[in-house]
């Protein structure tokens, strides 16, 4: 693949060419409305943060379906603006706030699924209702666990009700 190519300085002051992979927008998946869009935003702002690439130079390619009706009918002022495109996917795709305190109340820790991805999912459920003090998110963690591991962590917390708490504890447990 060809690169690009950054005219730099060595040590004397000589013009050294640099050369760095081109960015590949194929390495963000498509995202057609489906899926998680939280989770689909978040992994594209990374990889083109990743590699010094503007995230709305590439984020419009990589729009399908529903996901790209919505984005090619936002106005043209607000089309290429960061900010109103995230928020127009979020509404369009995102749980609502109401949809995810439900989930969040019904979600538990899954057989298999470790205590990083459970949290992640809570934190992101939080982040969905607008966000929570941390307390209430440790509070909904524990309360998730088995039944047999949620009296082990709360006893061994005592003041240190928080989610580092929470992680430290059940990680010794």
């Amino acid at each position: 693949m060809p690169g690009v190519e950054e005219e730099t300085s060595d040590a004397a002051g000589r013009a050294v060419m640099e050369v760095t992979p081109a960015f590949d927008a194929r390495t963000i998946p498509e995202f057609d409305g489906t899926g998680n869009v939280v989770e689909w935003l978040e992994q594209a702002a990374l990889l083109c943060e990743l590699r010094s690439v503007s995230l709305m130079a590439v984020l419009p390619t990589r729009l399908r379906g529903g996901a790209f009706a919505v984005w090619s009918r936002m106005p043209a002022t607000t089309r290429h603006q960061l900010s109103s495109v995230k928020a127009k996917l979020l509404r369009a795709f995102a749980m609502d706030p109401f949809t995810a305190q439900a989930e969040m109340a019904r979600r538990r820790l899954h057989p298999g699924e470790t205590v990083d991805v459970y949290l992640a999912a809570l934190q992101q459920l939080a982040e969905l209702m607008g966000g929570l003090p941390e307390r209430a998110i440790a509070i909904t963690f524990v309360n998730g666990l088995p039944e047999a591991a949620q009296a082990a962590v709360r006893d061994g917390l005592g003041d240190e009700f928080t989610l580092d708490g929470c992680d430290r504890q059940w990680a010794t447990d």
